[in-house]
């Protein structure tokens, strides 16, 4: 089966354009003790790739896999559970129900090797599969949590070096997406601003170009590395992703 691979998310079969809502309510697909089992199961295999996962509540602070299972509880018993970062659930678009698909969702930490995370996906699904028996496909999901929780967005504030350097700095990128025949035409958004999990002026100033589902994620490797050529000498971050025209702008 088709598998996606692109920094910060991966997935088999490949994944949909974000966002995404999940839903919890999983009891018809199978018992607590049989979920429990999978994600031990699952917890062992993504140590064995060095992948660390992380606690909702303590975002940043990566843990080994298999301590965070065992020190998390069991579904059974922790209602809670099902927050943690392994967890079945139905996902699917905002207001649009019938796109609704079963997934194993993985929240981890990002490690710049995306072939650990390729080679895990590619572990898991058949073991999910073989797990939990089920009529219905069972998509595997696998998300950096800076990309799964929300992130804090402030103004750049002022810094008179970058604030003289942007407009060329944004025009070259614009360059870049249309060059390529594959987001040529899908630019809806190139903003900046300070990005990160927590409040705080300390924040990286952030890059944010968004495509529309034109621009294929298969496609976006070689388009982000030559953004990232433009902006890594700025010691800039990148936020890369699919997203209709949002009216973001950043202030100096």
């Amino acid at each position: 089966m088709e598998i996606s691979s692109t920094k910060y998310r991966v997935g088999m079969p490949p994944v949909r354009p974000l966002p995404l809502e999940n839903s919890h309510q999983v009891s018809d697909v199978c018992s607590p003790d049989v979920l429990d089992e999978l994600y031990e199961k699952v917890a062992d295999i993504l140590h064995a790739h060095d992948i660390a996962l992380t606690r909702p509540s303590d975002v940043g602070d990566g843990v080994n896999a298999v301590d965070l299972i065992d020190d998390w509880g069991s579904s059974s018993e922790d209602e809670d559970y099902t927050e943690g970062p392994i967890c079945l659930v139905y996902r699917s678009y905002p207001y649009i129900p019938e796109s609704v698909r079963l997934t194993l969702l993985i929240i981890a930490h990002w490690t710049n090797s995306p072939e650990a995370w390729k080679l895990a996906v590619q572990t898991i699904r058949p073991l999910v599969l073989e797990h939990l028996r089920t009529q219905q496909e069972v998509d595997v999901e696998m998300i950096d949590e800076n990309h799964f929780n929300s992130l804090s967005l402030s103004p750049v504030g002022d810094d008179p070096d970058f604030t003289r350097n942007w407009d060329g700095i944004s025009a070259q990128i614009v360059d870049v997406l249309e060059s390529n025949p594959a987001s040529r035409g899908t630019m809806t958004t190139v903003t900046v601003f300070r990005a990160g999990i927590t409040k705080s002026s300390d924040n990286p100033i952030t890059v944010y170009v968004s495509v529309s589902d034109e621009c294929a994620q298969a496609d976006w490797p070689p388009i982000i590395a030559d953004i990232k050529k433009i902006i890594d000498p700025h010691h800039l971050e990148l936020i890369f992703e699919h997203n209709a025209w949002e009216p973001l702008t950043y202030c100096g």
